[in-house]
Protein backbone atom coordinates (compact mmCIF):
# COMPACT_ATOMS: atom_id res chain seq x y z
CA UNK A 1 0.00 0.00 0.00
CA UNK A 2 1.19 3.48 -0.70
CA UNK A 3 2.09 5.66 2.31
CA UNK A 4 -0.43 8.36 1.27
CA UNK A 5 -3.27 5.86 1.26
CA UNK A 6 -2.29 4.52 4.68
CA UNK A 7 -2.11 8.05 6.07
CA UNK A 8 -5.53 8.90 4.65
CA UNK A 9 -7.12 5.78 6.14
CA UNK A 10 -5.61 6.47 9.58
CA UNK A 11 -6.74 10.10 9.45
CA UNK A 12 -10.33 9.12 8.61
CA UNK A 13 -10.47 6.50 11.36
CA UNK A 14 -9.16 8.91 13.97
CA UNK A 15 -11.41 11.74 12.82
CA UNK A 16 -14.68 9.84 12.84
CA UNK A 17 -14.26 6.79 15.04
CA UNK A 18 -12.83 7.90 18.38
CA UNK A 19 -15.47 10.12 19.95
CA UNK A 20 -17.16 8.78 23.10
CA UNK A 21 -20.15 11.00 22.41
CA UNK A 22 -21.09 12.27 19.01
CA UNK A 23 -21.98 15.94 19.31
CA UNK A 24 -23.50 15.90 15.83
CA UNK A 25 -26.85 17.40 15.13
CA UNK A 26 -29.50 15.78 17.30
CA UNK A 27 -31.92 14.95 14.53
CA UNK A 28 -34.25 13.05 16.85
CA UNK A 29 -33.70 15.31 19.85
CA UNK A 30 -36.17 17.49 21.68
CA UNK A 31 -35.91 21.14 22.62
CA UNK A 32 -35.18 21.82 26.32
CA UNK A 33 -34.08 24.76 28.45
CA UNK A 34 -30.97 24.63 30.65
CA UNK A 35 -31.77 25.37 34.29
CA UNK A 36 -29.20 25.77 37.06
CA UNK A 37 -30.68 23.99 40.08
CA UNK A 38 -30.60 25.94 43.32
CA UNK A 39 -30.79 22.91 45.56
CA UNK A 40 -27.80 21.49 47.46
CA UNK A 41 -26.13 18.67 45.55
CA UNK A 42 -27.93 19.45 42.30
CA UNK A 43 -26.31 20.68 39.13
CA UNK A 44 -27.99 21.40 35.84
CA UNK A 45 -31.52 20.40 34.93
CA UNK A 46 -33.29 20.27 31.58
CA UNK A 47 -36.79 21.75 31.47
CA UNK A 48 -39.15 20.31 28.89
CA UNK A 49 -41.78 22.38 27.07
CA UNK A 50 -44.49 20.87 29.31
CA UNK A 51 -42.71 22.12 32.46
CA UNK A 52 -41.32 18.74 33.55
CA UNK A 53 -37.62 18.38 34.38
CA UNK A 54 -34.90 15.93 33.41
CA UNK A 55 -31.81 15.37 35.54
CA UNK A 56 -28.82 14.66 33.27
CA UNK A 57 -26.01 12.58 34.76
CA UNK A 58 -23.42 13.37 32.07
CA UNK A 59 -23.98 16.94 30.88
CA UNK A 60 -20.36 17.84 31.72
CA UNK A 61 -19.12 15.24 29.20
CA UNK A 62 -20.11 17.54 26.34
CA UNK A 63 -18.32 20.60 25.04
CA UNK A 64 -21.20 23.03 25.50
CA UNK A 65 -21.42 26.35 27.30
CA UNK A 66 -23.92 26.00 30.12
CA UNK A 67 -25.98 29.19 30.43
CA UNK A 68 -29.12 29.58 32.54
CA UNK A 69 -32.17 29.72 30.27
CA UNK A 70 -30.35 28.61 27.11
CA UNK A 71 -32.41 26.50 24.71
CA UNK A 72 -30.71 23.37 23.37
CA UNK A 73 -31.75 20.21 21.58
CA UNK A 74 -30.99 16.85 23.24
CA UNK A 75 -31.62 13.19 22.84
CA UNK A 76 -31.38 11.03 25.92
CA UNK A 77 -31.90 7.66 27.53
CA UNK A 78 -33.88 7.42 30.76
CA UNK A 79 -31.81 5.74 33.49
CA UNK A 80 -33.94 3.93 36.04
CA UNK A 81 -30.90 2.23 37.61
CA UNK A 82 -29.52 5.49 39.07
CA UNK A 83 -31.00 7.33 42.03
CA UNK A 84 -31.57 11.06 41.86
CA UNK A 85 -30.14 13.63 44.24
CA UNK A 86 -32.49 16.45 43.23
CA UNK A 87 -35.61 14.29 42.90
CA UNK A 88 -37.34 16.79 40.61
CA UNK A 89 -37.41 14.80 37.38
CA UNK A 90 -36.38 11.71 35.49
CA UNK A 91 -32.69 10.79 35.63
CA UNK A 92 -31.32 10.70 32.08
CA UNK A 93 -28.10 10.04 30.19
CA UNK A 94 -27.62 12.52 27.37
CA UNK A 95 -26.77 10.93 24.02
CA UNK A 96 -26.31 14.18 22.08
CA UNK A 97 -26.73 17.88 22.75
CA UNK A 98 -26.52 20.91 20.52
Amino acid sequence: MKPCLIFLMCFLLLSFGCSKYKNDKCKDGIKVTLIRARLDGCGWLLRLANGEYLEPINIMDFNITLIQGRSVRVSYLERMDILSICMVGKTVEIKCIE
